[in-house]
């Protein structure tokens, strides 16, 4: 657990553990007693080990505590000597170093390595951790001649005693190339970092035959600092070495997403295969997530009895979970996808067409971590020859202050005031798209994949210099990564939609049981897994009222009128039928259209409200702060828990990740800020967008902001359209985006954005 990143369940064992001893009277409040040659040794590791733990999560205090303690007791039990003390030795150096205690962290690791080399020579493993520890101490001090050969001491032994692949190596590697990098000497430190990270990813490759979703994150976040370690210095020296920017392109190329789409794979493997256990699974996975956000959304009575259920259904969730990953033996698709290169994608694009990486990472400087993170665009066009240019937009802190309230006023429902629009244009303008102008030279289509809260921004709308909107210019194309140009089309799904919307929010319980008895599903519809207004859509939190929604109920009538024009099976759930039952066993339809109130929980929103607690085993899920109403949320809303074989009427992103979306070529959210949720940089935004994502979805038109309900529903009116008229997809939104925005600015007297701006389309 400790080895994966899963640092409070290895933390609960170990102090398991340490209880275990305490009872045996091998530990008495720490101090031994009833000395026993065997178990000793056994209670330094376990001290040490929980120490580690605390160390991992930057929790120094209490692991200085441990450590000095572990070291002191096994000392008087095994004498001064002992290698047995080496482990407890090196973590106390690290420790000591992690806290600029130079000095004693040295003495640590020269007393450690001296043991070790007493008892077992000099080139042992058991010296390994203490050499590459002493190797840090002095290149962080500018030490340079004492590390290097410490490091190449480290990296013999690692290799010699475990192999080409163990984690050690990459950090020894790692560890080398930054002592490179402090130096100035690029040559020698780019082999190997990317040594190092190949390392890193032939790990990944390995555990993910086993791990669930969360394990994955866990895993990642063990190694977080590699990436934008590399991403540093491909910054630093992108001018010296133009080739970097293109190996800076093929490690986002492999990062960014990685979790969600290979829990995607996995699911669309299992889809295709046929495999009978693994669909009951994937049904049996989804039911107790379904039963997990229950519970989490409502307030106990018994807190205790509360939190003992939350944590045997999330425990049994994932143990259902990671039988899901060993039934499926191998992610083809993935691996394929995780080893593609800027050149793959370069050679997917047509004339007249760029691909933009955006990446945000905290920059190393070769010699410590600095305050600034910046954002960078890594852009490619066919003409691109020896690397992708990169472009740097500016530091975190500039790009996410003022440009970014100045977009919002743009966006907001009543526009920038007019003295200040031209400003307020420019300033955006200047900070996110006037450094991508001259590199992009004559490029229409761009494929833009971003980062960071460039996720949260409808391009569309951004200003170009004369203060006319992107897409007066350019035919912008929002993709999770540029390298899902690669990914196979399938071909069209049988011409099937679900259209879900105006929910009687109120409906009472009787009549919710009534409609989802009517919703039991076929035999028929349970094999298709193998064959794979004036309101706004939203609502205020502190509130338990749930408005309606007239303009969804004309929306899914037009929407259903325009399907069957066109020769198309619709099926229409509206009202009482419009239950989150519904929305839950649908059978990769080719669409699928919900309208209803959206709702995201900002941090503070989420910190104040026993509702929606976003956590789980001990972390923190941001997948349960966005989500749907459905019918009969009310109640939810109230305070009354759903009956046992009733869904609750609120689905969230958590439990969307369950939807059988295999083959279903789009999702509509016609809802407010179905877009929005916790960014994480290089995985994206973890809400809805990224939960239909993991169920098979391959592309998700929603919203950025709370949507008008007249304004949305003609805009899908007009979306569906030209869809179905024969334009792509999003050619069909841009379009439609253009006339809704001649209709506001006859409506409104001006141009506000507000109105027709909202939805973005990801995917293809």
């Amino acid at each position: 657990y400790r080895a994966q990143g899963k640092y409070p369940e290895a933390e609960a064992l170990l102090w398991r553990a340490v209880h275990i001893m305490e009872k045996r009277r091998i530990l008495t409040g720490y101090l031994f007693v009833n000395r026993s040659p065997f178990a000793e040794p056994d209670s330094g590791r376990t001290l040490n080990s929980l120490a580690d733990v605390y160390m991992r999560q930057g929790k120094y205090d209490e692991a200085e505590a441990i450590l000095q303690r572990a070291l002191s007791l096994s000392e008087k039990s095994l004498g001064k000597n002992n290698p047995n003390h080496v482990p407890i030795l090196a973590n106390l150096g690290a420790v000591y170093h992690k806290r600029g205690r130079y000095a004693e962290a040295e003495a640590c690791y020269k007393r450690g390595l001296a043991i070790a080399k007493k008892h077992f020579g000099a080139d042992h493993y058991t010296g390994s951790a203490g050499l590459l520890g002493l190797a840090n101490l002095y290149r962080d001090q500018g030490q340079y001649a004492e590390s290097e050969p410490l490091y190449g001491r480290a990296e013999a032994i690692v290799e010699k005693t475990y192999g080409p692949d163990h984690p050690d190596l990459a950090a020894a590697r790692e560890g080398l190339a930054t002592l490179y990098y402090a130096q100035s000497l690029p040559a020698q430190a780019q082999p190997l970092f990317e040594r190092s990270l190949g390392i890193r990813t032939r790990q990944f490759e390995y555990h993910f035959t086993y791990m669930t979703e969360n394990e994955r994150l866990d895993f990642l976040e063990t190694v977080a600092d590699a990436f934008p370690l590399y991403f540093s210095f491909g910054f630093t020296y992108r001018e010296q070495n133009p080739e970097l920017v293109g190996k800076m392109y093929d490690v986002v190329l492999w990062q960014k997403g990685f979790i969600a789409q290979s829990i995607a794979a996995l699911r669309a493997q299992i889809a295709a295969s046929g495999d009978p256990e693994a669909l009951r699974l994937l049904d049996e996975l989804t039911a107790r997530k379904t039963q997990l956000a229950k519970v989490l959304q409502t307030t106990p009575d018994d807190p205790a009895a509360w939190r003992r259920r939350v944590v045997q259904l999330d425990q049994e969730a994932n143990e259902i979970e990671r039988e899901v990953v060993r039934r499926s033996s191998a992610l083809a698709e993935q691996k394929r996808l995780a080893r593609v290169s800027w050149r793959d994608v370069q050679q997917a694009l047509k004339p007249g067409e760029a691909a933009i990486e955006f990446v945000r990472f905290q920059y190393h400087d070769g010699k410590r971590w600095t305050d600034k993170s910046y954002y960078v665009a890594l852009i490619l066009t066919p003409e691109t020859t020896t690397a992708p240019t990169l472009v740097v937009l500016g530091e975190a802190k500039d790009l996410e202050g003022a440009p970014l309230n100045a977009y919002r006023l743009l966006v907001s429902s009543e526009g920038a005031p007019e003295p200040q629009n031209a400003a307020v244009s420019r300033r955006v303008y200047e900070a996110y798209w006037q450094p991508l102008e001259a590199p992009l030279g004559d490029a229409t289509r761009i494929y833009l994949s971003p980062d960071g809260v460039l996720n949260l921004l409808a391009w569309n709308v951004l200003p170009l210099g004369d203060g006319r909107p992107l897409m007066d210019a350019h035919d912008i194309r929002l993709l999770s990564s540029t390298k899902d140009l690669l990914r196979e089309k399938h071909g069209p799904a049988a011409s099937t939609a679900v259209l879900i919307g105006n929910p009687d929010f109120g409906l009472p319980e009787a009549r919710q049981r009534a409609a989802a008895q009517r919703l039991r599903p076929s035999q028929e519809s349970q094999t298709l897994w193998a064959s794979a207004g004036s309101g706004l859509r939203s609502r205020e939190q502190a509130g338990q009222s749930l408005p309606p929604l007239p303009g969804t109920k004309l929306e899914l009538e037009a929407v259903s009128t325009q399907l069957h024009q066109q020769g198309w099976r619709a099926d229409v759930y509206s009202e009482a039928n419009a239950v989150e039952e519904a929305i839950k066993r649908v059978r990769g339809p080719r669409v699928l259209h919900v309208a209803t109130h959206g709702f995201f929980l900002s941090d503070q929103e989420a910190a104040r409200r026993e509702l929606f607690s976003p956590v789980l085993s001990g972390r923190e899920d941001p997948m349960l702060r966005s989500g749907l109403f459905l019918a009969g949320a009310e109640r939810t809303l109230a305070g009354t828990p759903p009956a046992g074989d009733l869904d609750d009427g609120i689905l969230t992103a958590y439990e969307a990740t369950g939807l059988n979306l295999q083959v279903t070529e789009l999702v509509v959210l016609s809802a407010c800020e179905t877009g929005l949720g916790q960014v994480r940089n290089g995985e994206g935004v973890f809400g809805l967008r990224r939960a239909l994502e993991i169920a098979g979805a391959e592309a998700v038109l929603m919203s950025l902001w709370s949507v008008p309900d007249r304004e949305t529903q003609e805009l899908m009116e007009l979306f569906y359209q030209k869809w179905l008229a024969g334009l792509d997809k999003q050619q069909a939104l841009r379009d439609a985006q253009l006339e809704m925005r001649a209709r506001v600015r006859s409506r409104y007297g001006k141009d506000l954005p507000f109105y027709w701006a909202a939805f973005v389309l990801v995917g293809r």
